[in-house]
């Protein structure tokens, strides 16, 4: 192996593209929880707005 050779292969190694990717997908997958729980609680705001009209506007004991 050649002075060069081992220059080249301490390069990939430090570079690492699949951690990279791996970092990359992470942060992906992550924001996309955000995303998911602030649309979740969007709905259960809007689901306990609905309720609240049903209640508001049925006498107690109806359907």
């Amino acid at each position: 192996m050649t002075a060069n050779d081992t220059s080249t292969i301490e390069t990939t190694e430090a570079v690492n593209p699949d951690g990279e990717l791996r970092q990359g997908l992470f942060a992906a997958q992550a924001a996309r929880i955000v995303e998911l729980q602030a649309e979740i609680a969007s709905r259960q705001e809007e689901i306990d707005n609905l309720k609240s009209l049903i209640l508001d506007s049925h006498p107690v004991g109806t359907y």
